[in-house]
């Protein structure tokens, strides 16, 4: 009986996702305003406010971008807790509609129970809502969150991330041992977060430019995600925005043909320091200049 328990189990650890066809901005709001209650009262912090943000050119693509980096957040609590499980969707290899980002928000539900089981999720219809309204929803929910995982968040989180968005380059590229890797990058001994998050910065702005270029798609000028001075920056924004240009450089290169699955590294990362992020980052702005110079 063990064994037919155990051959369940994988089966349900290979099933995908299931596709939400029909499924509207509407839909997807009604399951993050249900997120948003639950994580308000897990993080037990009412101060983010968000009104004065303007969320004009929001897009499906962005919304999954910032779900995802939600996703992150919680699985990241969870693992504070001992708790491993943990679920990320397979990236979509189609274009990301409502659709694919109610697979990432019953994700982040199912993600959210393993931290808080007692949680209950409640759902109420909305009508003629946009991903502009979705958008700011989940904004809210990752400020709620960030407090809790500031003494939580280490280097090696944005590091991992990065490492992998350096393979996705790499992999990519014509030539899979390009230049780039030989060279030697600086280790800077006084980084900062507002440092790394210049890069993280630079490289959202790249994708944007050039996706809009090259696919005439618009997208913001500035990360939704970006506190207004930058004396605010804190390490929780350069992963949070880390993630969020992972997201955006799998659909560049999903768009492009050119999307693999990199690698998970096995390294230990726990003496990794905000240098090494740093670091990293320059040499995967330098793969990406590469890869769009191909």
């Amino acid at each position: 009986m063990k064994y037919i328990f155990f051959f369940m189990m994988l089966i349900m650890a290979a099933w995908s996702a299931p596709t939400y066809s029909r499924t509207t901005p509407s839909d997807v709001f009604s399951r993050i305003k249900a997120i948003e209650s639950v994580i308000n009262n897990v993080s037990k912090n009412k101060r983010q406010r968000i009104d004065t943000i303007k969320l004009l050119d929001a897009k499906p693509l962005h919304v999954y971008a910032l779900a995802t980096a939600l996703n992150e957040k919680i699985i990241m609590l969870n693992h504070s807790k001992q708790h491993r499980a943990s679920i990320r969707p397979a990236f979509p290899a189609i274009e990301i509609t409502p659709s694919q980002v109610m697979t990432i928000m019953i994700a982040i539900e199912k993600n959210l129970k393993i931290l808080s089981p007692s949680s209950l999720f409640t759902f109420k219809a909305f009508n003629n809502k946009q991903p502009k309204d979705v958008l700011r929803i989940l904004i809210r929910c990752n400020l709620l969150l960030d407090t809790m995982l500031e003494p939580l968040l280490l280097p090696h989180y944005p590091y991992r991330v990065v490492l992998e968005i350096s393979q996705l380059l790499t992999n990519a590229l014509p030539d899979k041992q390009p230049s780039v890797h030989h060279k030697k990058f600086v280790l800077y001994p006084q980084v900062k977060p507002k440092d790394v998050f210049v890069n993280a910065e630079n490289m959202f702005n790249t994708l944007m430019s050039s996706t809009y270029l090259k696919f005439n798609i618009q997208y913001p000028k500035k990360p939704y995600y970006a506190p207004y001075n930058e004396k605010n920056i804190k390490p929780i924004h350069v992963f949070t925005m880390t993630v969020m240009n992972r997201v955006l450089l799998k659909d560049f290169l999903r768009r492009n043909g050119h999307l693999t699955t990199p690698q998970s590294s096995t390294d230990n990362l726990e003496k990794i320091k905000p240098a090494h992020v740093y670091q990293q980052y320059e040499k995967a702005l330098l793969l990406l200049r590469y890869y769009l110079a191909t």
